[in-house]
């Protein structure tokens, strides 16, 4: 995960503030670094803001909103405020965009031979363990969901990298498990284990 002062999975973000001035507010102009040219940023006295979308956005008035377009991971967005007499100042924010899903591996079961499978055959019913790896390169993981789809039993793990789920029950016939990584603006992968415990009773 990266640090950034928001994340979403949105191809814009809407942006608001307000613009003070102890004398008049001549220009605020908003534009995304990570876009944009850095030579190319030019204040004009436009009452329209630029059409030119993902370059400069000029807007007059000191409190309106206005939306940016995102570039995937990491943007710098930098707001610039000209007051009447010239002088400037300026804020940076850091906005990603992340709409990848989680990266998320099943390690655990193994057949016999040590390799993973999402199938179990078996006459005991004992509980059984998961385990896997998950991974987020954008907003990060928030949290892996699991739940038997057949008895209903279900929990919620907060990790990354390595996980183990263990204790989950398990009952004659067929068992199906999903597993759900849920990253921090909402993506998500799902995987999915299937039992099958047989009665060698008969």
């Amino acid at each position: 995960m990266r640090s950034c002062s928001a994340w979403t999975n949105n191809s814009k973000i809407p942006i608001t503030g307000e613009s003070i001035d102890n004398v008049q507010n001549k220009e605020l102009s908003i534009y995304n670094r990570s876009i944009d040219d850095l030579n190319q940023l030019v204040y004009t006295n436009d009452d329209k803001d630029s059409n030119d979308i993902g370059k400069i956005i000029n807007i007059r008035s000191s409190n309106k909103e206005v939306e940016i377009d995102l570039l995937p991971l990491i943007n710098i967005i930098e707001v610039v405020g000209i007051d009447s007499s010239g002088n400037q100042s300026s804020k940076l924010i850091k906005i990603g965009k992340d709409t990848e899903k989680p990266s998320l591996q099943l390690k655990y079961p193994t057949t016999a031979a040590g390799n993973y499978t999402n199938r179990v055959v078996t006459s005991s019913p004992e509980d059984i363990r998961i385990e896997g790896v998950v991974e987020d390169v954008g907003s990060g993981i928030d949290y892996i969901k699991w739940k038997n789809l057949n008895t209903n039993q279900e929990g919620v793990i907060n990790t990354i990298g390595e996980w183990k789920i263990e204790g989950i029950k398990i009952e004659k016939g067929k068992n199906d498990i999903e597993i759900i990584a849920v990253d921090k603006v909402g993506n998500h992968s799902n995987k999915s284990i299937h039992t099958h415990i047989f009665d060698d009773t008969r």
